[in-house]
């Protein structure tokens, strides 16, 4: 009988999957029998090391062995259920697995496998379907803002013309009425209230176009642009336009190499780092730490025949941050965390922008940050060849 428990555990022992197979005692005591040769394998275990003390396992297991253990001491079987663990060659991964006992003994086997890749495949198929349907809500809106846009455009032309007629009949009335007539009040009056109208006429004009450049598809004249030049371009022109710049600490990490060069068009990519300084700026009346740094570039899908790499450059401030309950707003249309100013379009705007660059721009989760906000912007850059020199 105990030569056929033998090889019956040898050949359990050779079977295909991660499984192995525990002893309860009558103390509730799990007792690890034996692992296949599959698990051994999985979990980094050398094949004929001996393996059945748990305790001479290593400690990135713990996550695994104790849940093993906590089932089997109460008794509760496991279907399904994951753990994540710290792989010491391949770095985090996820295994799933599933504890139950042997019914009429008292052994419970486990079976288990490393399903990081299915994890990852998952996650990144949530990530394409989120963006997608980012992109055909920003598509949607695009075009309800476009018919909105002309149906109005022509009725604010036409109160700013009348305005400006009134505006010159009231000149050529204060002209001509005597000094001390009571009339010259009124028109007084009239003309503040006209200047008023036209200030309105003149914001919404403003929003209209704002408006109407969101909706209209992008016309990118793309050339060769020297990344590091066109942040510091936009780091001047905000602080050009700003009153408050002297509040704003502004650090620009040295890249992995130079030059980092991208196929953009400089206005519009501008404009980008223009708004996520400016967002900074506005967002916190204390000091202003601003800070861009860039990951390494990693391999990127070639493009037009020529092999591409990415850089992705984050943006930080040290703001107050934004709240967790608004991050999957950030990019929505007329979505704005600053209430009362502007329309809303700004990160939306921005977000359209790097995608129609080949790019993505993503909000850092707050647990990656120890305060402020951050985001991430991945470009794709151009190799430079033999026959191209670097950009001044």
């Amino acid at each position: 009988m105990m030569i056929a428990n033998d090889v019956a555990t040898k050949l359990l022992a050779q079977l295909p999957t991660a499984m192995m197979l525990i002893l309860v005692d009558d103390e509730q005591r799990p007792r690890l029998c034996w692992l296949t040769a599959q698990a051994k394998a999985l979990l980094n275990f050398d094949e004929n090391a001996p393996c059945e003390n748990w305790y001479d396992w290593p400690t990135w297991l713990s996550p695994l062995t104790g849940a093993c253990k906590n089932a089997c001491q109460k008794r509760t079987p496991v279907h399904r259920a994951e753990v994540s663990m710290l792989h010491p060659k391949l770095g985090e991964r996820v295994y799933g697995f599933s504890i139950r006992p042997l019914e009429g003994t008292p052994y419970w086997l486990t079976s288990f496998n490393d399903i990081t890749l299915v994890k990852n495949q998952e996650t990144e198929a949530l990530k394409l379907k989120d963006e997608l349907l980012q992109s055909k809500k920003l598509a949607a809106m695009g075009t309800l803002i476009a018919t909105i846009g002309h149906e109005v455009k022509l009725p604010l032309v036409g109160i700013g013309m009348n305005v400006e007629l009134a505006q010159m009949s009231l000149k050529s009335l204060k002209a001509n009425a005597p000094q001390n007539d009571e009339t010259l009040k009124w028109i007084s009056k009239a003309d503040e209230a006209l200047n008023r109208a036209t200030h309105a006429i003149q914001n919404g004009a403003s929003m209209l176009k704002e408006l109407l450049d969101y909706a209209r598809p992008a016309r990118l004249a793309e050339q060769p642009v020297d990344l590091i030049s066109l942040i510091r371009r936009a780091a001047v022109a905000v602080a050009d336009g700003t009153l408050d710049w002297h509040r704003v600490t502004f650090e620009l990490d040295t890249p992995p190499y130079e030059p980092l060069r991208v196929m953009a068009d400089p206005a519009k990519l501008e404009h980008v780092f223009q708004n996520l300084f400016r967002n900074a700026l506005e967002a916190t009346a204390q000091p202003v730490t601003l800070r861009v740094t860039f990951n390494p570039p990693r391999a990127n899908s070639p493009q037009a025949g020529k092999e591409t790499q990415a850089i992705v450059i984050r943006v930080a401030d040290n703001g107050p941050g934004i709240p967790d309950e608004l991050h999957e707003r950030v990019f929505e249309p007329f979505f704005s965390t600053k209430a009362g100013k502007g329309t809303g379009l700004g990160l939306s705007t921005c977000y359209r922008m790097v995608e129609e660059h080949g790019g993505m721009l993503s909000l850092v989760p707050s647990n990656e940050l120890e305060s402020g906000t951050a985001f991430d912007m991945q470009l794709p850059l151009v190799a430079l060849t033999e026959e191209e020199p670097p950009l001044p």
